[in-house]
């Protein structure tokens, strides 16, 4: 199925999961921010949430440093 992640157009399977998604882009999950159909999602609620055909996400990765 395709979602819209960050603007662009994306193959995700069937009944994978707001986790999943994130664990398979490589980026370390204590430091994303996610907003599901524009409502940010707590990361209590990642393993729970299937991603749907036509869902846009936002991934924001948070960048420490002084």
């Amino acid at each position: 199925m395709k979602i819209e992640v960050n603007g662009r157009e994306r193959d995700v399977p069937e009944g994978a999961s707001l986790h999943d998604f994130i664990l398979g882009t490589g980026v370390k999950p204590e430091g994303v921010i996610a907003e599901l159909n524009r409502r940010v999602m707590g990361r209590d609620l990642w393993k729970e949430t299937l991603l749907s055909s036509g869902d846009s996400l936002e991934l924001v990765s948070l960048v420490g440093g002084g």
